[in-house]
């Protein structure tokens, strides 16, 4: 999306870094770098989902980055002890425990604007 069609920033929480086996498709598939829009890369650092390693976010934001000075980094930590699955939302995945800070994380970040 270009122009007047296209967002003000993005939001990007537990973010599909690498392909599994059903879902074959993740974020190397993007041109992230193409993209220059405001962007939140928000992980937990205890996400043991095989596809969405808390490490990866590091290396998300830093590609997002480089196309705008105004995207940000954030992890978490805390929560409830998991009721769910690793890659579910009643785990560190979903910022299980943590739901309220996290959102209200990413209220701040929609709320500023770019210079």
């Amino acid at each position: 999306m270009t122009g007047t069609s296209a967002p003000d920033g993005i939001v990007l929480t537990s973010s599909l870094t690498r392909p599994g086996v059903v879902n074959t498709e993740s974020l190397q598939d993007v041109a992230l770098e193409n993209i220059s829009v405001r962007a939140l890369v928000v992980a937990h650092r205890d996400d043991t989902c095989a596809f969405t390693p808390p490490e990866d976010a590091r290396t998300l934001f830093h590609t997002l980055k480089s196309g705008n000075r105004h995207s940000d980094l954030r992890f978490f930590n805390g929560g409830f002890a998991p009721l769910d699955e690793s890659c579910e939302a009643l785990a560190a995945h979903g910022f299980f425990g943590i739901e309220p800070k996290v959102v209200k994380a990413i209220g701040k970040f929609v709320r500023r604007r770019s210079d």
